[in-house]
């Protein structure tokens, strides 16, 4: 007799959430600071708003970003760009 295994749930996978805390030297909060986030295979990932704007990944007043909703997988973030100075 054979056994015979049936999968009846749908796996669901959590979206994730990065959030990046950027500090200068000093360890002072560092505003203005764009990243770039890309799948495990360098393809970039590139989210849009409401009006199909590309949305920017860039630090806030308080040196933090937040990316919400990331599908599940391996990913890795660059640093592309900084304030004048940095």
């Amino acid at each position: 007799m054979e056994n015979t295994v049936e999968k009846t749930e749908k796996e669901v996978r959590k979206k994730a959430h990065l959030q990046i805390i950027k500090l200068d030297e000093k360890g002072s909060f560092l505003p203005g600071v764009q990243f770039a986030l890309y799948k495990e295979n360098g393809v970039q990932v590139i989210k849009t708003d409401d009006n199909g704007e590309e949305v920017k990944y860039i630090t806030d007043e308080n040196g933090q970003l937040n990316i919400n909703d990331i599908e599940w997988g391996n990913y890795y973030i660059e640093e592309i760009n900084v304030p004048d100075g940095y």
